[in-house]
């Protein structure tokens, strides 16, 4: 038998990166939006999938709630005291 294995294109994987991201995004902004204001939600959201995905930061105001909303820095294991 002659199996061929499809290779996706670095296109595929671009929108099959943006399909999960969106998809975590969409779940947790629906979650956090019943306990925060939308704004707030939506910001946090952003920041959580994010950091799932190792993406980096695309706008300054994004960049500077992630960096405030962490609990920790990496590396650190988040213990107290």
């Amino acid at each position: 038998m002659n199996n061929k294995q499809i290779i996706p294109s670095s296109h595929d994987l671009f929108r099959a990166e943006k399909q999960v991201f969106a998809g975590i995004f969409g779940r947790l902004y629906a979650r956090y939006v019943l306990q925060y204001e939308p704004e707030y939600a939506w910001f946090l959201a952003l920041a959580v999938a994010r950091v799932l995905l190792s993406m980096s930061w695309e706008n300054k105001q994004a960049r500077v709630f992630g960096a405030e909303s962490r609990p920790y820095q990496a590396g650190d294991s988040g213990a107290q005291g």
